[in-house]
């Protein structure tokens, strides 16, 4: 009898548990903003450890990804639509605690940017999911080169200052 009473509560705690009322959470932009940059994130260094898994190495992975990804750039816009579209895309990651991205130099043939390396914080502890930041950082590389070599455009990407990327764009003829 003292099993089955005891059963009973354990049975009525669980019930009312689930009883519950779920709440949709209040959260400010930042915080809206700081989880989507980290989703974003966990997507690319779960593919890469993914493609590692599968004895990919990281430019190969970038090599695929670009595949696909330098098709949904448009061609005819070239270096000025590379540089346009790729400071969009950063500045998304950037969030408003960071520094503003900055333009270092800018002419017909080459444009130099720099933004804060705001993907660096998640490795303090070491690898994630058993990838690097070097290994990160290098994807990052590829991609954006093999999309750079579709539209013509060079392109160099370069730490500086620990916790700033670099970007270089230099039209080809």
């Amino acid at each position: 009898m003292k099993k089955i009473v005891i059963t009973l509560i354990f049975i009525a705690a669980y019930a009312m548990g689930l009883a519950q009322e779920f709440k949709i959470p209040e959260l400010t932009m930042e915080q809206k903003h700081n989880r989507t940059l980290y989703l974003a994130h966990s997507f690319v260094f779960s593919g890469i450890a993914n493609a590692k898994a599968a004895g990919m190495s990281i430019d190969e992975y970038a090599d695929f990804v670009a595949g696909w990804a330098k098709t949904t750039w448009n061609k005819e816009m070239g270096f000025e639509g590379f540089i346009k579209g790729t400071l969009y895309n950063w500045e998304t990651l950037r969030r408003a605690s960071d520094p503003p991205i900055e333009i270092m130099e800018q002419n017909p043939n080459r444009c130099i940017f720099k933004c804060k390396n705001n993907f660096k914080e998640i490795f303090q502890e070491g690898p994630v999911f058993g990838v690097t930041h070097e290994e990160m950082f290098t994807w990052y590389k590829v991609l954006h080169q093999r999309i750079g070599e579709y539209l013509g455009v060079g392109f160099e990407m370069d730490e500086m200052d620990g916790d700033w990327i670099k970007m270089t764009f230099t039209k080809m003829e």
